[in-house]
């Protein structure tokens, strides 16, 4: 493997792992914020069958 395909293939693993990472936090964060409803007094939901996307530095889901 040249050093070009290592850069190549080592970027796309480390999005990977970081969009991982991300996932699991955001998802973490909502769990949270679901259980803990003291948290949240005076949010009211308005957008809740939307698509959701979000777009980061490790790609957009």
């Amino acid at each position: 493997m040249d050093f070009l395909t290592f850069q190549e293939t080592l970027g796309k693993e480390l999005n990977q792992l970081g969009k991982g990472i991300l996932i699991d936090d955001l998802e973490a964060k909502d769990q949270h914020i679901w259980e803990h409803k003291e948290e949240r007094k005076g949010w009211e939901v308005v957008r809740r069958d939307d698509p959701k996307e979000m777009l980061t530095v490790f790609s957009d889901f």
